[in-house]
Order: structure tokens, then sequence, then C-alpha cells
């Protein structure tokens, strides 16, 4: 990707008149974040932040030739702070895959002739939008017993990937979680978005 300026940076928050600093984090086991800090429109500054609603989704792209999304996820943390009469926003957000990671289930795997893509695929697929690419266990079979018991999806498929010796890596382009396991090398995870994820 060539450079960009942030003048190019657009969001679908309509309160927001310039994007001034943005930073976006990806690594492997851990979900994706964004820290973004923009100018507020002068007519919104006093009653932004009671409107946001709780986990609403922040999107970033630019604006081009032809537009590309660089980030999709959800409102973690928002304030805004007022510096010599202009008003700043500051977001802290992240990546869709956290859908999958704040309820704790308890589940069992009982058939050993189930593989694991099929496994995943299952618990994958109670979330809207959710997806994954298994990329670790080569159609292998979990030959036992499972059990997930007190642990949010995410942190099970974390355990899952283990099993490999692996990781996950979350997509930070896309509506739901779509996340990929098995992916390791650390030049691997620039090329992510542009795998076809399967449901």
């Amino acid at each position: 990707m060539s450079a960009i300026s942030y003048l190019q940076l657009r969001t679908n928050i309509e309160s927001v008149q310039q994007i001034k600093k943005m930073k976006i984090t990806q690594h492997i086991n851990d979900h994706a974040y964004i820290y973004l800090t923009a100018i507020l429109n002068d007519a919104d500054e006093d009653d932004y932040v009671k409107r946001v609603k709780a986990e609403e989704q922040i999107e970033i792209r630019i604006d081009g030739e032809s537009s590309e999304i660089l980030f999709k996820g959800s409102i973690q943390h928002i304030q805004v702070e007022a510096v010599e009469g202009i008003y700043y926003l500051e977001i802290k957000g992240v990546s869709n895959s956290f859908m999958a990671d704040v309820k704790k289930e308890n589940r069992s795997f009982q058939d050993k002739n189930m593989t694991y893509k099929d496994m995943v695929q299952g618990i994958i697929s109670n979330y809207a939008g959710g997806a994954i690419i298994d990329k670790a266990s080569k159609g292998k079979t979990i030959d036992k017993f499972i059990m997930q018991y007190r642990e949010t999806d995410w942190e099970f498929l974390k355990r899952m990937a283990s099993h490999f010796n692996r990781g996950l890596v979350p997509s930070m382009k896309h509506a739901g979680p779509k996340i990929v396991l098995g992916v390791l090398e650390g030049n691997e995870i620039g090329k992510i978005e542009n795998y076809n994820y399967y449901v």
C-alpha cells in the first residue's frame, strides 16, 4: 500500500470533521485495536458522547480512486476533550472478533470422528457474519472428548489452535467475527484480508 495522509481517511461517524491521529495494532492471538483522535464538528461537541451507543460500529476507510476499508469494529471507549476551543474525539475500538470473546460458554464435543474444521466452524456460525479459515488442522479429527468449560469462544478457539502450535489472527475489515486459525508467520498477517472466508 502506498503512503496515505490523514486527509484521505474517512469514517462512518458523521460528527467527525477530520481525523488527526490514528494507530491500528494487530497481533496473533489478540484482537485488532484502533486508537483514533479526530476533530469534532462545532455543533456536535456537547452531546456527541451521549448519543453514542455501547458497541457502536466504527469504520475507517481510505477515500481515493478506489475506496478501501482500513478498520471495521466496535467502539470500546470514547471521550471528548477540549483544547484551546477545539473539541477532540478520542476513540478506542476493537475488531469484531471481540464478539466471540464476551460470553463464557460450556460445550462438549463427544464425536471423536468430528474434524477440528467442523468443530470450529460450528462455533463461529453462532455469530452473525461469523466465519473462520482453518489453516492448521488439515482435516484432522479430534480423536477424543473435548470440553469447553467457562471459556469464551475466542479463548476456546485459541486453545484448539494451540493443539497445532498455531494461533488466531482476526480480520479487522469485516462486519462479523472473521478469524484465521493457524496463521503463524509474520509475513502472512498482511494477507489475511485476501482470503476467501467460509461459513
